[in-house]
């Protein structure tokens, strides 16, 4: 992964919302395919492991369009993952 001058890294979180989830809906893929292209961008997407655990668990909703904590947890797992694989 490039980093910028002064050694910075970029990293971009893309959240889908809990019913795109339930629904096994991308609505952002045409976004992170595209993000894809830009040099030196850790992308983190946690839709898969916010699929897998709504399978385990059932509705990741939490009041006011909120994760619940299952859901809240894949993200965490999923923004972990990726900084240990972008080396941020």
């Amino acid at each position: 992964m490039e980093t910028t001058k002064d050694g910075k890294k970029l990293a971009v979180l893309l959240v889908p919302t809990a019913a795109e989830v339930a629904s096994n809906e991308r609505a952002y893929a045409s976004y992170f395919h595209r993000a894809q292209q830009i040099p030196g961008i850790c992308l983190i997407d946690p839709f898969a492991a916010l699929w897998a655990r709504y399978q385990a668990k059932g509705s990741l909703n939490a009041p006011n369009q909120h994760f619940n904590a299952a859901g809240n947890a894949a993200i965490a797992a999923a923004v972990l993952t990726a900084i240990r694989e972008c080396e941020l």
